[in-house]
């Protein structure tokens, strides 16, 4: 691993295995919360923890993107 790591707290969790697969991390473990209906696989998750995993690895929270819903939800 090359250099100090990105922080990807706040990023989609597919951008953020793509930053640190870039900077040189092999192992990213990724742990997911939140109810099971919003663990579907269509919905795209967000990375709301990033920490140091195991033999120089990345441990990823990531939880299912939720926005408020707008006037054009209908």
């Amino acid at each position: 691993m090359s250099g100090d790591l990105p922080d990807t707290t706040g990023y989609a969790l597919a951008r953020a295995r793509e930053l640190l697969r870039a900077a040189g991390v092999e192992s990213v473990e990724v742990v997911r919360v939140g109810a099971l209906d919003e663990l579907a696989p269509g919905k795209r998750a967000m990375v709301v923890r990033q920490r140091a995993g195991a033999d120089g690895g990345v441990e990823l929270t990531a939880a299912a993107e939720w926005r408020t819903p707008t006037s054009q939800d209908g």
